[in-house]
């Protein structure tokens, strides 16, 4: 039997707005840090609000999750899904990102995608998540317009 792989998703309000540098040098650390401990995911950001999917080794994640939620750049830190499957969704992530919002940024660094201005999760195979991932990455995305 292949080995399982455990998701944990969950979404947090920033204690501040964060600006485009502070967002890219996060995201940097949370790649290095994901790539040392065989995590793979996607984080997305929207006016202070944070959604975030962890997939890996569930004990990793779940120690993980336990940092995000004692960090005091998070509140309200609120766990939606956790749960296995036969394989990741992000398997090439180690830190997908996205900011939604409907203005341009000037850069799109690496593992960005344009979620927000398609029907679907672009850059992403869609089909071959788990229906609750896809559930809420869509939910998410549509809360993101309004």
């Amino acid at each position: 039997m292949a080995e399982q792989i455990y998701q944990l998703v969950y979404v947090s309000t920033a204690s501040e707005l964060l600006d485009e540098p502070t967002l890219m040098t996060m995201l940097a650390d949370f790649r290095t840090n994901n790539h040392r401990r065989d995590v793979t995911g996607l984080m997305l950001y929207c006016d202070g609000n944070i959604l975030q999917l962890l997939e890996g080794e569930e004990t990793v994640v779940e120690d993980l999750f336990c940092i995000i939620t004692a960090d005091p750049r998070h509140e309200a830190v609120t766990r939606l899904y956790s749960g296995t499957r036969e394989q990741r969704d992000f398997p090439d992530w180690n830190m997908g990102f996205q900011r939604l919002e409907l203005a341009e940024l000037p850069l799109t660094p690496e593992g960005f995608s344009r979620m927000a201005e398609s029907p679907s999760v672009a850059d992403v195979q869609v089909d071959a998540m788990s229906p609750e991932v896809r559930v809420i990455l869509q939910a998410f995305r549509q809360a993101s317009r309004i």
